[in-house]
This record gives structure tokens, C-alpha cells and sequence, in this order.
């Protein structure tokens, strides 16, 4: 089945979330997390990555997979939604919101949870929550360097990729059914 590409206005809604996607793509998984995260090639964010979280000083395994699989698997998923919603405006777009929506769960999952098992000795990295697995919590201040690296960058900004995904499913997901109760 060929689609066309129309000329009528995209909504603004639809426009918010190719921007979501484009943004993802572009900026968060393509130089943030993948770049500069597990390939280290951004020395002004390397660094403040490093104040973050101690995984990305020491290059723990976790950190840099979740970065590879953002930039090699997720970030071209991103810019097919782009495509999907701008420029072809395709049947394929509620399914790859679907399967993109849990990709980005899982990768925050991955990368929340294994520091929080492994008791949140690296975050922040200058003065780490917990310290040791058996005491995750010891040391937890509201202080401002917390309040940056600990509550607003570990905790507040990964958890805008479960939020976010989680409605973009719940939208895509109402789409699919939509679509089969119609056929």
C-alpha cells in the first residue's frame, strides 16, 4: 500500500511529538547519551557526566550498553517516527511508537535500577546516596549539589523517559486497537 505525503496541516499534537522524537533522536540519544556518554567524544559534557554519575568515569558496562543501544537502535527508531509522522504520515507509526515507548523504558529501567541495586555508590559521583549495596540510602542530603546531580539529574530527567513513553504508548496503543476493531 503506497501513501502519499499530504499537505494538510499536521496537529499540534502530532506536532509536539515529532518533536519529542526529533529531539530524542537528535540531542538526547545521538549526542547526549551516545556521544557523549559511552563513546566520551563531548569533553564539556563528558565532564559533567562524570560529576553525575562515577559509572562514566570508570566505564562501568551498564551506562556505556544503554548509551550504545540509545544511539545504534533507538535514535534511528526516533527519526523513523519523525519520518513516519511529518513525512509519509504512515499506518506504521502507532507500532513503532509502541515498540520506540518500550525501548525507552527499558533502557531508564536498565540504567536506574542497576545503580540502585548496586546501592548507589556512584551517584553523585563526588559524594555518593549510599554507601555500600546494603545501605542505599545513607547518605541522602538536600544540598545543592544533591538537588543538581542527585534529585534533578539521576532522578527528575531519566524519569521523563517513563512519563513520556508511558502516554505515547497508552496513545499508540488506543491507535492499534482502533485500527484492528476497524478492519
Amino acid at each position: 500500500r503506497q501513501t502519499t505525503k499530504t499537505t494538510t496541516p499536521l496537529p499540534l499534537y502530532d506536532q509536539w511529538t515529532a518533536e519529542w522524537y526529533w529531539w530524542n533522536a537528535c540531542l538526547y540519544h545521538g549526542v547526549l547519551d551516545g556521544a557523549t556518554g559511552s563513546f566520551q567524544q563531548v569533553p564539556v559534557m563528558v565532564a559533567q557526566y562524570q560529576v553525575l554519575d562515577r559509572r562514566f568515569v570508570t566505564h562501568h558496562s551498564v551506562p556505556f550498553v544503554v548509551g550504545c543501544i540509545e544511539f545504534f537502535v533507538i535514535q534511528p527508531l526516533c527519526l523513523a517516527l519523525v519520518w513516519c509522522i511529518h513525512g509519509r504520515r504512515t499506518a506504521h507509526r502507532f507500532p513503532l511508537e509502541l515498540i520506540t515507548g518500550c525501548c525507552h523504558i527499558f533502557g531508564l529501567v536498565l540504567f536506574l535500577m542497576a545503580e540502585v541495586y548496586e546501592g548507589q555508590v556512584h551517584v553523585p559521583s563526588l559524594d555518593p546516596v549510599g554507601t555500600s549495596p546494603d545501605n542505599r540510602w545513607a547518605n541522602v542530603k538536600v544540598n545543592f549539589y544533591h538537588c543538581m546531580y542527585y534529585w534533578f539529574g539521576f532522578w527528575f530527567c531519566n524519569l521523563i523517559w517513563l512519563f513520556i513513553p508511558s502516554i505515547r504508548i497508552y496513545r499508540a496503543y488506543a491507535e492499534c486497537v482502533a485500527q484492528l476493531q476497524q478492519e
